[in-house]
């Protein structure tokens, strides 16, 4: 019977941490190592984790959820390996299906549900090309949609194989903070030759709705980390002679920064807009003067230089006409 290994980080949980790891022990199948991280808590996390006596429990200074995750990895020894977020929770034969279901594949991607309070809706590939669909193809592929954004980069969608993890000493980027996850995805898939996809919704994403600011001031965050970022995955690509795949980058991060864009028109005053757009140009003038040297479209190269040179209320405009066009 095959294992598979749960690596849980937890930080600042204690509302849905129980239901979380109680998805987990209350799987049909029975050979699950659950290794749970606390990344330093603050609040009554630790406390609720105590209860726990079939689990392994890690207790740690606040390092970041790629150290974290790291830490988990060091301690499984499992066939496969699970990353689940401590807020989210599983579906009760989530395991034992993908277990059948995973045969002489590299990695095993499956579907989720959107769950926001009592509303549960299965995820479609209206913005997603994996989501919803069956599917078996080779490595190449599955690179070309990560890296071009056609596909998200959750970790907790996918059942990943620990010898390929271990054999090829993948490990978190312990320097980033955002999309960390998509970088260890990428490193897993480049080391692999197949990957099969089903539709079977077993995770449940729960929408939980923290403050916009909040929520504005973590994205400028990371939306200030592009460079690094890019550099880090055309720096991948090449090592793993895969520059082929490079072109795709600039598609990938301008849309990241539309989307967030678009977001923000919806939820901030028109003084608000018009000063997160100024920290995100603040934040990303090198990779402005990057983006602008590679081979992209003349709308894009507009996009950019509208928010280089900070001429956010034309930029408005130009994102107003876009839409239209778009419709």
């Amino acid at each position: 019977m095959k294992k598979i290994s749960v690596i849980i980080p937890v930080y600042n949980c204690e509302e849905y941490i129980k239901r979380c790891i109680d998805s987990i022990i209350n799987q049909t199948y029975d050979n699950i190592q659950i290794i749970v991280v606390n990344d330093g808590s603050t609040d009554n996390t630790e406390n609720i984790l105590k209860n726990y006596t079939n689990i392994t429990l890690i207790n740690k200074k606040n390092e970041g959820v790629s150290k974290a995750r790291n830490t988990g990895l060091s301690l499984a020894d499992g066939d496969y390996v699970y990353f689940c977020d401590a807020d989210d929770f599983l579906e009760k034969n989530a395991f034992e299906v993908l277990v059948n279901e995973y045969g002489e594949n590299d990695l095993l991607r499956f579907g989720h549900y959107v769950v926001n309070g009592d509303d549960k809706k299965e995820k479609t590939n209206a913005d997603d090309v994996l989501a919803g669909v069956n599917l078996n193809f080779d490595n190449e592929k599955i690179l070309e949609y990560l890296i071009s954004n056609k596909t998200e980069g959750h970790l907790w969608n996918y059942l990943f194989k620990l010898n390929v993890i271990k054999d090829n000493k993948i490990l978190f980027d312990e320097e980033l903070f955002y999309q960390e996850d998509v970088m260890f995805l990428l490193e897993y898939c480049l080391k692999i030759k197949n990957v099969k996809v089903i539709s079977n919704p077993f995770y449940n994403y729960y929408v939980n709705e923290n403050s916009v600011t909040k929520n504005i001031e973590s994205s400028i965050r990371n939306l200030s980390s592009i460079c690094i970022l890019r550099h880090k995955y055309l720096h991948l690509l090449k090592n793993n002679d895969m520059s082929n795949l490079s072109n795709l980058l600039e598609q990938r991060f301008l849309n990241l920064q539309l989307s967030y864009m678009l977001d923000y028109r919806k939820k901030l005053t028109k003084k608000e807009y018009v000063r997160v757009l100024k920290r995100i140009s603040d934040g990303n003038q090198q990779y402005y003067k990057e983006a602008l040297k590679e081979p992209i479209s003349k709308k894009w190269k507009i996009f950019i230089k509208l928010l280089k040179k900070q001429r956010i209320y034309l930029f408005n405009l130009y994102i107003s006409l876009y839409l239209m066009l778009k419709k």
